[in-house]
């Protein structure tokens, strides 16, 4: 009923806009287009334009805008109902609590607000959306959408091209899991045993870490095939927009390993056991993780690594910007802290414990963009001094960034984009359809790179973004400013 009402609130703010002649609607023939790329990193690209192994994405760059996209929860569900929502999860419902359960299903009735083709269908588009992960289609189909990385009921993204030469439609949304997945399978790799990998993915059984790396390199190739088909149905009143909700590695980590199949050991530069060895039948491995800053620094992390399952695999790379970690062996975790970190869990900050071994435990704290926040709780609820506290220094968001590229009429050729966050990519695009960006919409116009102003963007009608800042992901936003302070800063010279 909820969705219901804010869909009819859309509807009627459509209206009013289009009988008032507030908004000039898109010209007949126009088309907008999205494509999601999971997972593409700015990084891996910028390394591959250098090297001119990606066309399509150089003339995204040279003739439009192209930037990194902040993320704060790299998780496929809820960073894409960010991305199809311009919400954030405390607003559309689909947020991390559930912890890796969301990676594989989250059902699109928990959807509490509008999502951005029916923002686009309000204002008079027709639109198709070929696939955009847990959200639609296939709701009609199934109650619960299983993601594509627990299931292979995900639309392919190949008929796009021809879907976009027909012109039936006035905006196209679809996005893709490739890149991402075969990015995750080589993560694992690195960050475990290789036969934990084995195990759980026989099909890289037989595929070493330099072959899954230049696979990486390929699946980029790929989609950059891919956005060329789309830019060859386009014409210059059409606009595309390309986006993905998170980054994995700089290019370079992946060019250490393309020169041939080193074991996982030699990756992580550990030593294996003594053969025959009790650790090596239990299969502990005495190894270093690996934590990559934003300023591509490696901080080494020595602990005990025992194989986990499958599952525990999945907890383990999900979350790893705050770990706890045993620095003297054979001590056992007490059971009060196991209570603290359940009360920090309360707070907001999902926690999973791993077991390494009976007596070593690895305790994994996410970042979600407040790191401050997880060091603070870990010292509040007195963390034993044996312990130590290890935080991925990056970004404020903690997450390594995806990237936004807008390409067509109304966007300034060779731009920058400019600080861009998840929530701003819905009300961006609906300004560029000539769509009335709902006040509810939490995110900005990315106003940068674009030619003219946005006829009605988030926040007061008139402006091109709200006060949406550096701390938009949190949920803290600021006010807009009163009357009294906007005339205190233009008295101070800081607004004409």
């Amino acid at each position: 009923m909820i969705r219901g009402l804010v869909r009819t609130g859309a509807c009627l703010c459509s209206f009013w806009c289009w009988a008032t002649g507030a908004l000039a609607l898109p010209a007949a023939g126009r088309v907008i287009v999205v494509v999601g790329i999971d997972g593409a990193s700015p990084d891996v690209i910028e390394s591959l334009l250098a090297e001119g192994r990606l066309p399509a994405f150089q003339r995204l760059k040279t003739e439009g805008a192209f930037g990194p996209l902040l993320s704060d929860v790299a998780m496929t569900p809820v960073s894409w109902t960010t991305l199809g929502t311009g919400r954030r999860y405390a607003s559309h419902g689909i947020d991390p609590s559930w912890g890796p359960v969301r990676t594989f299903f989250a059902s699109p009735s928990e959807i509490r607000v509008a999502r951005l083709w029916d923002h686009l269908r309000a204002g008079g588009l027709s639109v198709r959306v070929l696939n955009w992960f847990f959200l639609d289609p296939p709701e009609e189909l199934t109650p619960h959408y299983p993601s594509p990385k627990g299931a292979t009921t995900v639309w392919p993204v190949s008929p796009l091209p021809g879907l976009l030469a027909a012109r039936r439609e006035d905006a196209v949304l679809s996005a893709e899991i490739d890149l991402d997945d075969v990015q995750h399978r080589y993560r694992w790799y690195l960050d475990h045993r290789r036969e934990t990998v084995e195990r759980c993915w026989p099909a890289d059984s037989r595929e070493s870490a330099g072959r899954l790396a230049e696979r990486v390199l390929e699946d980029y190739e790929r989609a950059d095939t891919l956005l060329g088909q789309v830019l060859g149905t386009l014409g210059p009143a059409d606009v595309l927009v390309v986006v993905s909700d998170h980054g994995f590695f700089p290019k370079s980590r992946l060019e250490k390993n393309l020169s041939g199949g080193p074991g996982l050991c030699r990756l992580l530069s550990c030593e294996p056991p003594a053969s025959g060895s009790g650790d090596r039948q239990r299969g502990h491995w005495q190894g270093r993780s690996l934590l990559l800053t934003s300023e591509e620094r490696r901080r080494e992390v020595p602990f005990p690594v025992t194989a986990p399952d499958c599952g525990q695999v999945k907890q383990l790379l999900i979350f790893d910007a705050v770990v706890v970690t045993p620095e003297l062996p054979g001590r056992t975790l007490p059971e009060e802290l196991g209570k603290d970190l359940a009360a920090i869990a309360h707070e907001g900050l999902p926690v999973f414990a791993i077991e390494v071994e009976a007596r070593d435990r690895l305790v994994l704290v996410p970042s979600h963009a407040m790191l401050r926040r997880a060091e603070y709780a870990l010292e509040t609820f007195h963390v034993p001094p044996w312990f130590s506290v290890y935080v991925e220094t990056g970004d404020h968001y903690g997450t390594t960034p995806g990237i936004v590229a807008l390409w067509g009429r109304g966007i300034r050729p060779g731009s920058e984009v400019g600080f861009a966050t998840l929530i701003d990519i819905a009300p961006t695009v609906l300004c560029l359809a000539g769509v009335p960006v709902a006040r509810e919409l939490e995110g900005r116009v990315l106003s940068a790179p674009l030619l003219e102003r946005c006829p009605y963007g988030a926040g007061s009608p008139g402006t091109s973004s709200n006060a949406t800042s550096e701390k938009g992901l949190t949920g803290k936003t600021m006010p807009n400013p009163t009357h009294e302070e906007v005339e205190k800063l233009r008295s101070l010279g800081y607004l004409r």
